[in-house]
């Protein structure tokens, strides 16, 4: 997931918390339950799970970042690993071809 994917997934989940913070507020105001204790740490819950998915695709993402700039820096292949591509690709042709008669 990229940055800009990750943003897109953020405010669509920021928009999911919202619906589920109006539901339950509903809820909480049909059973005459508005003005307790409960309806503040039930939006406390539902601010500490959205926080934490943010916070967990945000560390795979930024993880995943990490590992494609060991592997491609600066955008480009890694050296080590374009001379293997071609050694195997070459090697597959070869073998290729000697099978032919």
């Amino acid at each position: 997931m990229n940055r800009e994917e990750f943003q897109i997934w953020k405010t669509e989940k920021e928009r999911k918390y919202d619906d589920d913070l109006e539901i339950l507020r509903n809820d909480l105001a049909n059973r005459g339950l508005t003005f307790s204790g409960v309806r503040k740490k039930a939006e406390e819950r539902l601010r500490q799970i959205l926080d934490s998915d943010i916070k967990i695709v945000r560390m795979q993402m930024e993880e995943a970042e990490k590992r494609k700039s060991e592997w491609f820096p600066d955008g480009n292949w890694h050296p080590l690993l374009l001379s293997t591509f071609i050694s195997i690709l070459i090697g597959i042709v070869v073998f290729y071809l000697t099978q032919l008669k």
